[in-house]
Parts: C-alpha cells; structure tokens; sequence
C-alpha cells in the first residue's frame, strides 16, 4: 500500500537529545505500516549516525540517509529527506523536538478531509515560545485573510509530497543560511490553494534543549542575515496580495525580523560592536523598503527605535533597551466565578518600573507625551491622540506540566488613572475579563486533569510582556472554588 506521510528528520551530532525524539516518533498511533521515518545525517561525528542505523535495523518503517560531509544547516537534509520521501504528505521534524501520539494519525485524516497542501497542527513551546493566535481554532481552509500564517514561519508542518514537487518548493542550501524556514514558507503559503490549520489537537511540541544547543542562540551576521531577509521581502513584492495582507505580513516582518535583536532584553547582552553591525544593517534596509512613514504606524517605543536607527545612533538603542527592560506587567486576579459557566474572570494589570512606580503617559500641547523614565525626552516621539496607549491583550491557560496552551477569548477597558504629580501624570490600566469554560476551552474539549494557570500577554506603548496571573492581595473568598462536572475543584 502507499504511504501516507513520510516523517524527515534531519540530524547531527545531536547525541542522547534524539532519544525523546525517536520515542515519540514509534509511539505513533499511525500504523507503521502506512508511515515511513527518514533520518537523514548530515555528517555526524558523534555516533548519531551509528545510532541511527541501529534503530532502522530493528524497525523496517525507519530509514537512514548519510551524508559523508557537514553541510552547516539543516537545509540540505531536509531537501534529502524531501527527495527520497515516498509518503503522500511529508512532515518535518528536528531531532530535538517530539510529536504528540496521534499526531500523524489527525493530521492525515484532517488532510485527507480537506484535500490539503499544508497542515498546520498545533504546535506547543516547551521552555520557549510558540506561535499562539493562528492555533485559536480549526480551519479546514485557511487564507491569509482569515489566519495569521505570518506568524508561523517555522517549517514543523505537514505537506503534500507532489505539490512541493510540483511547484519545486526547496530549501536554499548554502551552510550558515539564515531565514531559510521563512523563505519556505512564504514560497509554500503563496503557491498553496488549501492550507488547514488543526489548532484543537496538539501535534508538535517544539523543546528547548537543556544545553540551549539550538543553533538560533548564536550571534548572527549582519550583513547576511538582513540580505536574506531582502530576498524574502522580494517574494511578498512579487505576489499580487491585497493591499491589508501585504501590510500585515510587513508589519511583522519589520516589527519581529528587523527589530527583535535591537530590543530588549536580548540587545544589552550582545557587544557594542555587534549593536552597531546590527543598526547599520537595519537602518540600510529601513531606508532601502521601508518609508518614514511606515514608521508612523508602530507604537511610540518602536517608533523611538526606528528613529535612532535611522540616524544610526546605537547609543539610543542600548538606552532604550536599559529603560525598558525593567519594566514588567503587574497582571492580579480581582474576581473568578459566576453561578454558571463559562466563568468569568476579571483582572486589572498595568506597567510597572523596576521601583514599582507605574508606567505613565501626560498630555502634551501636541497629543500625548510618554513616560520620560521609559524614553528619555532625547529619544522620544509624540504620541498622537488617536493612538495614546496602543494596547492589546491576550491570554493562555497554560498546562505546568505539559507546557500546552488554550486560548480564551477576552475584552479590556482601558481607564486613565490621575497620578499625583505636577506634570499632571496619569497611570494605564488594564481591566480585563475572560470567560472560560473549563468544559470546552481545551480545543472544544475540556480541560485536561491537572494544573493550568492563566498566563496574560499584553503589548502597551509598544511594550510586550507575558507574565503568570496570581491573586491579588484581597479577600480570597472574593475569588472563591467551584466545582466542576465530574466532582474536579476549580480554584
């Protein structure tokens, strides 16, 4: 019978870190027979290669690609792996990481159902990030306009074997090559007619290793990296998108691939000198595809950012990134409960300072003018007054355990709260609620056993800042138990 998925591992010198790896992968609920394992050695030195082929003499669904030199990356295995598969669908995965049992099992079907070119599963960050809003729910046939493929660049997903034959959908190769997953994908996403995603089911769980050996820990190269970046900014230029989309795949693009290294906390652990390669390069390519007035549409902290890199002022950068990286959400429980469900919690969280002072915005005689503590007057831009506080807000129910996350919906108002001073200051906080249904809020299914804290993600002025939800100092009664089906206590 023909396959249905073919599972592309590539692999080096990856040592003991393939076992979880390889476990997960023969847990697999997919029969064997309808699956194959193609790990593909880029040249390893470390007896991986020898475990490896230890493993396909006792599994006849595993097979062993050597290649007899390094290549540098991961590309070139991948496009082995690519090459050699026989499966239907082709799914990537990095010795490191694990799937969840069923996960080739749901993803086929899924595919199957939907005739997919690319099945995006849900994807969990153990000890690291994840991509969340594009897992919010299931789509059998997600676009651009209905999903946020932009954030979810990573190539851990399942595609049709022949459309990546048919639209010759590769891996750049050369060693060293960087943004070559979003370089894929943006060719993949583009050339794709059903892409679906499966958020209701964990599929992938994508680790940190406890030696921090993923090779995106090492300090980049400038002038390579923002070069790689232009060839993909060329792809979006030559795709007849609709002007919103173009702009929110930009928008992220700039904000994430252009600015996250010049940003706290990670830019005040790198060398001066290597902030002043990075300020360079972002500000050529600032210049070269980005208007000034591009700049306009970002909050006013990534506006002070992209204004001291235009002038090429890495001494502002590092100074911004010295004000703000003190700074941290206080997130409280007010009140949990309701006499039915979904239950409805009710938060208040602002922006604090190191010294617990908060975060403040006063008015100006043009609009608003920001916290001088977070950007020195020097540094600053005016905030206009359609666009003061520049907030947004989500949330996670985070398994301690697992590491999965779920996803409820939620609202905030935001109240300006007059602070004592003579400048006329006034605080920002957030009052938030979110409903959740313990009974549904696990991917329509509910909660697992076990415990899950509701973890706040929040952007304001241009900050970002994820923190864990604790009670606040108050009568605890306020807050309260309810029990749920089945005799569990929800505290």
């Amino acid at each position: 019978m023909p396959l249905d998925v073919s599972v592309v591992v590539p692999v080096y010198n990856t040592g003991v870190h393939i076992e979880p790896c390889i476990e997960s992968l023969l847990a697999q609920s997919l029969p064997r027979s309808r699956h194959e394992l193609i790990f593909v050695d880029d040249g390893s030195t470390d007896g991986t290669g020898e475990r490896l082929d230890r493993l396909a003499a006792e599994q006849n669904h595993v097979r062993v690609i050597h290649h007899d030199q390094p290549s540098g990356w991961a590309g070139k295995p991948r496009n082995s792996g690519i090459d050699a598969a026989r499966g239907e669908y082709v799914q990537f995965l990095d010795d490191d990481d694990t799937l969840a049992p069923k996960a080739l099992e749901q993803q086929i079907e899924f595919a199957r159902h939907n005739r997919s070119d690319i099945v995006i599963g849900k994807m969990v960050g153990v000890r690291r990030g994840a991509p969340s809003t594009i897992y919010s729910r299931d789509q059998e046939r997600a676009t651009f306009e209905t999903a946020p493929f932009w954030t979810s660049f990573s190539v851990h997903k399942m595609f049709r074997k022949a459309f990546l034959d048919e639209h010759a959908i590769r891996f750049p190769e050369e060693a060293g090559r960087r943004l070559e997953d979003q370089y894929f994908m943006l060719r993949a996403y583009f050339a794709a007619d059903v892409v679906s995603i499966l958020g209701s089911r964990v599929c992938y769980y994508h680790h940190r290793r406890p030696d921090q050996g993923n090779l995106t820990a090492v300090i980049i190269d400038p002038p390579s990296y923002y070069g790689y970046l232009r060839e993909s900014l060329d792809l979006i230029d030559q795709q007849a998108l609709p002007a919103d989309v173009r702009e929110r795949i930009l928008h992220r693009l700039y904000e994430h691939e252009m600015f996250r290294r010049l940003t706290e906390p990670r830019v005040l652990k790198l060398p001066e000198f290597h902030v002043e390669d990075l300020v360079r390069e972002v500000g050529k390519l600032l210049d070269e595809r980005f208007p000034r007035e591009f700049d306009e549409q970002f909050a006013p902290i990534v506006r002070a950012r992209a204004a001291a890199v235009r002038r090429g002022d890495s001494a502002a950068i590092l100074g911004l990134g010295a004000t703000t990286v003190g700074v941290s959400l206080d997130a409280q429980l007010q009140s949990f409960g309701g006499d039915s469900r979904p239950y409805v919690a009710r938060l208040t969280a602002e922006l604090r300072h190191e010294d617990d002072a908060p975060v403040t915005v006063r008015r100006a005689a043009e609009g608003w003018a920001i916290d001088p503590r977070l950007v020195p007057e020097q540094w600053a831009v005016p905030l206009r007054d359609d666009e003061p506080l520049d907030v947004g807000v989500s949330f996670a129910l985070r398994n301690r355990k697992t590491w999965v996350e779920w996803y409820p919906e939620s609202s905030v108002d935001v109240r300006l709260v007059p602070v004592d001073d003579e400048a006329g200051s006034q605080r920002i906080v957030l009052d938030i609620t979110v409903p959740i249904d313990p009974r549904a809020v696990g991917g329509g299914r509910p909660l697992t056993r076990g415990s899950w804290d509701l973890w706040l993600k929040a952007r304001v002025l241009g900050l970002r800042r994820t923190v864990r939800v604790r009670v606040a100092p108050v009568d605890l009664s306020a807050v309260g138990t309810n029990t749920i089906s089945g005799g569990r206590l929800l505290v």
